[in-house]
């Protein structure tokens, strides 16, 4: 609305407030999704107990992946269809380049889901690899039991730590 009535004001509030703040918000957020996932997805793992169990579970989590994946594409071509995005006004796009890049092969895909260095997919953000690390761990920590209490008892309170963060970096304070 700002942008409608006072176009100039809008423009020195965007460069000086609305763009730091901004993406010092993504920033927040992308700091802490990764280490969210690696805690809550090895502490989800290792409290299953029985690793006959990660079996099951991953069989229903991955149906459940596909349906809700499938509803929200099927929704997203509704409303593409009906709302006809980019139809209104005009855009110059003579300059615009766009090169698409040939997809990985399955195999590919399916082999790079192991991190040869967790590490550097946490560095990266490759959350594939994260959340086969993170289950690996997890599962590792339930066989193991007694003698990695001292790991599960880190992965609880780095959950516990990165809940606080997000909890007050989310605003409620």
């Amino acid at each position: 609305m700002l942008n409608l009535t006072s176009p100039d004001l809008f423009s020195k509030l965007n460069t000086f407030v609305f763009g730091p703040l901004g993406t010092i918000f993504l920033n927040l957020i992308k700091m802490l999704v990764v280490p969210i996932v690696f805690f809550s997805l090895t502490l989800g793992v290792a409290g299953l107990g029985d690793p006959k169990k990660l079996g099951r579970i991953g069989a229903e989590t991955i149906a459940y992946f596909l349906s809700t994946t499938a509803v929200a594409i099927i929704i997203g071509l509704i409303l593409a269809l009906v709302i006809k995005p980019g139809e209104i006004g005009s855009y110059d796009t003579s300059s615009a380049q766009y090169k698409a890049e040939e997809a990985p092969s399955i195999a590919d895909t399916l082999l790079n889901i192991i991190p040869t260095n967790p590490v550097q997919a946490m560095a990266e953000g490759n959350m594939l690899q994260i959340i086969a690390f993170s289950i690996l761990v997890g599962l590792c920590i339930t066989i193991l039991g007694k003698k990695a209490d001292a790991l599960l008892k880190v992965v609880e309170q780095g959950n516990e730590l990165m809940m606080y963060l997000v909890n007050r970096t989310g605003g409620s304070v």
